[in-house]
């Protein structure tokens, strides 16, 4: 039986919902079955000359743009014997490996939505910042945003959806004034 129609047995043993695409690999070992709730598993086959992995194929539980927020503690990887039959080795993909990989990949949707609140409050404030201070924005980036004042540059450095800091060249004149409005403002 070749690799694919391995795949294909798996992901028909899955269920509804879960379909076989093809691998990347150039000797078609490798291949993905699509589930519901835009999940994804990665299937590869065990190499042969390799005793302990001969007849088995691993499942990997993949995150895609999400691994960026994952926790890291967590391994979405089996391996199965494939001699066990297609309704074993989706048993065993239930127990062992989608409970795992469900609960990380709700927690990263979740951890990715937050970030970008935090990366839309943080857009939001140097958009403030750059409407009050007029000038030029230079910089389009939130973590670093930079603004021209005839010659002396001001940039900001958004490091939070509520935090900045600012670096100012400023004359002593005018270091004066901020200081005095520093200590009066506190």
């Amino acid at each position: 039986m070749s690799p694919s129609e391995i795949f294909r047995g798996i992901a028909a043993a899955l269920g509804e919902g879960w379909v076989y695409r093809e691998g990347y690999s150039v000797h078609g070992t490798d291949g993905f079955i699509d589930g519901p709730d835009k999940q994804s598993l990665r299937l590869e086959m065990g190499k042969q000359y390799r005793e302990n992995e001969r007849g088995k194929v691993y499942v990997i539980g993949l995150l895609g743009d999400l691994h960026k927020h994952m926790s890291g503690s967590k391994s979405f990887r089996i391996g199965v014997s494939v001699g066990k039959g297609f309704d074993r080795v989706a048993r065993d993909i239930r127990r062992r490996l989608l409970p795992v990989y469900r609960e990380e990949l709700a927690e990263a949707r979740e951890r990715k939505r937050a970030w970008d609140r935090d990366e839309k409050a943080k857009e939001e404030l140097a958009r403030v910042i750059s409407a009050t201070v007029g000038g030029h924005r230079v910089s389009h980036s939130p973590d670093r945003t930079i603004w021209y004042h005839r010659d002396n540059p001001c940039s900001a450095r958004v490091t939070g959806s509520s935090e900045v800091e600012f670096k100012l060249r400023l004359d002593a004149e005018q270091a004066k004034k901020l200081a005095t409005w520093l200590r009066e403002n506190r």
